[in-house]
């Protein structure tokens, strides 16, 4: 992040000038072997491959960014991420707890107690079925003021002289010094206590190490290639990477060394513009030719300045802008989308200014979640979009199918609005493969999901098809030739058409929906499973806490040593609640699709009177039916 948050700098105690090795502090982990052996990850890279895998589907990541000032304050945005379809989150270690020791002492032992704050973090995180990159230390740490980017702290880092480390500058880590493997020691003794959790998916090295004070990109990519030695010494699992700024490659020069080497398993982009979409498109297309591993969209923004209130992440259409920056990140070739900086956690320590924008902007990616869910992108390749009328968009295409997502080209920050367009002919280059056909073509509302079905052709190498009108924005999914007939969607949004009886939702033998074959609110169900806990989430009332709930139901279940438990609330045709007391689930086979489907029946007491009244409840039988919510690591 090249304008970061400025925390307050405490004072340490160093040992600098201490001869031979140092025994641990009182507040400092005692280094060792891990606790169990490392187990391989919910997530999985595999070599060769451009996308992270579950279920050996690969697919792009929605991940987020996010900080907190405490253990607690993480919990609730955790949990927006997951309800909103994020799978991954990004955690910087030396930001979140104040910045008073970046978890080191000054030879190189590990704070107890910030590892264990991170132990309560990581576990909250895998309680929302959120997997985890972990990034050990970024620029800030190790800067002094060259070059000078607004946040320089290493006079405040604990190896520093002036807190009596051994460093006598940044470019100490760099080379082959007491600094050096002083921090090695850190990085060890912290993979050797995470590396068996399975949520965690990949270590982050070094955060835009170009812009630490003396690094070049040879002395960058020699430490990192020790560093990833100590890694795969411990973890044989998981990818271990350091990231750069996009300022190299923004300039032309960027650190192709430090991507090619076999120390460095994924190159990052971290794209800050206001026309975010195109920008973050035209970035990762560039690497994805300039290297063969997954490019993953590590930070991204509309403006990298913090937000006070002046920049373009404040203004009114910013939300726009930003979900134009996911879907078009989803086709773009990289290996994630989403990553914010500021909306994603970091804008929490800026509580007037800031703080309302992670608000405003929790939902982003929950239709491009929705669409993405069960998508396997393995093997595909990015490929361009054009239309007429003129439209900005991208794809990922292999000879019998491509997914893509455009919008109308006159959209433009800061608004990013216009008047809708009445129609459009698309146009997309297939690989050289792919033999002239018919084609079927499934829109997607980038709205509300809602779903029609056209004809496309594709000739000369290109597939064309229309798109009617008014809109600003689609996704597409389109099959070649035998499979131009694909099976209608699995999971069709209810607003504006029936969405079939995969739908159910019945309490006590009678549908909570006036016609069960098009109800009336969209069933909310996910299903998680972390390190054997299983816990289940089921919903149907409103979600913009102001419609009044009514035929609805909310439950939140989890399960212990084999038994289910928990409780929620139902509301009655005129929105009298119920408390509802679970006793048992039965999570029976799934629907058409045993990757989103999911049925079951739920039992256990309701009560008549108001919830806390302390009524006599009486036996209820509810069955459902659903589209599970889009997949995360720990889902079952």
């Amino acid at each position: 992040m090249l304008l970061a948050l400025a925390l307050a700098c405490g004072e340490g105690t160093g040992r600098r000038g201490h001869v031979g090795p140092v025994p641990p502090g009182p507040d400092e982990l005692v280094p060792g072997q891990p606790d169990r052996p490392p187990l391989p990850p919910l997530l999985s890279l595999e070599p060769g491959a451009r996308y992270f895998a579950t279920g050996g589907v690969q697919a792009p990541l929605l991940m987020r960014n996010v900080s907190a000032p405490s253990v607690a304050a993480f919990s609730p945005l955790f949990q927006a991420a997951s309800e909103a379809g994020t799978s991954v989150v990004r955690l910087q270690l030396t930001q979140g707890f104040g910045y008073e020791t970046l978890g080191i002492s000054s030879s190189g032992g590990v704070r107890a107690s910030w590892a264990t704050s991170w132990d309560a973090v990581f576990d909250e995180a895998e309680r929302q079925g959120l997997g985890i990159v972990v990034v050990f230390t970024l620029w800030g740490d190790w800067n002094d003021g060259t070059p000078a980017l607004g946040w320089s702290h290493f006079d405040a880092n604990p190896l520093s002289y002036a807190r009596g480390g051994p460093a006598s500058s940044p470019a100490d880590l760099f080379a082959d010094t007491e600094a050096q493997r002083a921090w090695l020691g850190w990085l060890s003794t912290l993979v050797a206590r995470w590396s068996s959790r399975p949520n965690v998916v990949a270590w982050e090295i070094f955060s835009e190490v170009d812009l630490a004070s003396g690094a070049t990109e040879a002395s960058a990519t020699a430490f990192v290639e020790k560093a990833h030695q100590v890694v795969r010494d411990i973890d044989p699992w998981r990818p271990a990477f350091a990231s750069t700024s996009d300022l190299p490659l923004i300039s032309g020069q960027p650190w192709r060394t430090l991507w090619d080497s076999p120390g460095n398993d994924i190159a990052s982009i971290h794209p800050y513009a206001a026309d975010l979409d195109r920008v973050a498109t035209e970035r990762a297309r560039t690497v994805w030719q300039l290297t063969s591993k997954p490019v993953l969209v590590g930070e991204s923004g509309l403006d990298a300045a913090p937000p006070e209130g002046m920049t373009l992440s404040s203004a009114p259409g910013a939300g726009v802008g930003l979900q134009h920056a996911i879907w078009a990140e989803l086709v773009s070739g990289a290996a994630s989308a989403r990553a914010l900086y500021w909306e994603d956690g970091y804008a929490v320590y800026y509580p007037g200014t800031g703080l309302p924008l992670v608000t405003l902007q929790q939902q982003l990616e929950r239709e491009p979640a929705r669409w993405l869910a069960g998508k396997s992108f393995g093997g595909r390749v990015p490929v361009a979009l054009s239309g007429e009328p003129s439209l900005f968009g991208a794809a990922m295409a292999d000879a019998a199918s491509v997914s893509g997502w455009a919008r109308d080209d006159r959209l433009a920050p800061p608004e990013w609005s216009g008047p809708p367009l009445a129609r459009a002919l698309v146009q997309v280059p297939l690989p050289p493969e792919a033999p002239d056909a018919a084609w079927a073509v499934v829109l997607t509302s980038t709205q509300d999901g809602s779903t029609t079905q056209v004809e496309g052709h594709s000739s000369e190498g290109v597939l064309s098809f229309e798109v009617e009108g008014p809109f600003e924005s689609f996704a597409f999914d389109a099959w070649r030739g035998e499979l131009a007939n694909p099976p209608p969607p699995i999971c069709p949004s209810v607003e504006g058409a029936c969405t079939g009886p995969v739908y159910a939702l019945v309490l006590d033998g009678v549908s909570l929906f006036a016609d069960p074959e098009c109800p009336s609110a969209r069933v909310q169900l996910n299903v998680s499973e972390c390190r054997g806990r299983r816990s289940l989430s089921l919903a149907s009332c409103p979600a913009d806490d102001k419609t009044e709930p009514r035929r609805c139901i909310q439950l939140d279940l989890g399960e212990v040593a084999g038994e289910w438990s928990g409780g929620g609330v139902y509301y009655d045709a005129v929105g009298v609640p119920s408390e509802l007391v679970v006793t048992e689930l039965e999570l029976g086979g799934e629907d058409s699709n045993e990757d989103t489907i999911r049925a079951g029946v739920v039992r256990g007491s309701k009560s008549q009177t108001d919830i806390g009244d302390g009524g006599v409840g009486e036996p209820f039988e509810l069955t459902f039916s659903a589209c599970s919510h889009p997949a995360s690591v720990c889902l079952l």
